[in-house]
């Protein structure tokens, strides 16, 4: 995440490190933003399990207006408030080129700290977005909006033309009925064979954006 933080535009205030080995080749040390402290310092401070060698301090960036034009696909998220989901939704957006993610106001907060592990790097380069539905509602407007639901269409029937937005609702409670007014059709993915209710909502995020993206 250091190396992907260094790479991006993003600016940091402070990197603690416990041994110089975890350091970026290219960094330097001599800056007195970089800060060598004790392996008892690093976990005090740190929130995960097992202490990391490097940790940085960073300044948030704040959403800008989200650019629609240049992407075939634009992720919109409802109410996804699970931090793992939903920092491994923003990673796998990076990995399908999706550069913005658009959230309803029930989503987590982008920068808790489960959110900015569990993206491995990738809120860097993710521009994250929350809106009201009416301000969504407009910015959508001229999109083709296909809401994900296990009663949807299969998947593997789609041919879909840019652009087009995708929503996706959490695993307990799916995406708000607003959406219907929206949406072109509603899709879903095939399975479910061995009695499993549901995919976790980062999965199916992965397995739509797949198809979406070919």
């Amino acid at each position: 995440m250091i190396n992907e933080l260094l790479s991006s535009e993003w600016s940091y205030e402070k990197i603690f490190y416990t041994d110089s080995r975890f350091l970026p080749d290219n960094l330097n040390i001599i800056d007195d933003r970089i800060v060598k402290i004790s392996s008892k310092s690093m976990s005090r401070i740190s929130l995960l399990k097992t202490e990391p060698g490097v940790l940085a301090i960073i300044e948030q960036q704040p959403a800008s207006k989200p650019d629609l034009n240049d992407q075939n696909v634009t992720l919109v998220l409802d109410r996804i408030n699970d931090p793992g989901n939903f920092g491994s939704i923003i990673r796998t957006a990076d990995w399908f080129g999706v550069k913005n993610v658009i959230c309803t106001k029930g989503c987590v907060d982008r920068f808790n700290p489960k959110v900015v592990q569990s993206t491995m790097g990738s809120i860097f380069r993710v521009d994250v977005q929350y809106l009201e539905f009416q301000d969504l509602e407009m910015l959508l407007d001229g999109f083709d909006v296909y809401i994900s639901d296990i009663s949807g269409e299969s998947i593997s029937d789609l041919k879909v033309s840019s652009p087009v937005a995708l929503v996706v609702g959490s695993e307990s409670h799916g995406v708000d009925e607003r959406f219907l007014s929206l949406s072109k059709r509603s899709i879903s993915i095939p399975g479910g064979l061995s009695g499993v209710e549901s995919l976790n909502a980062s999965v199916a995020c992965g397995i739509l954006l797949y198809h979406m993206s070919m």
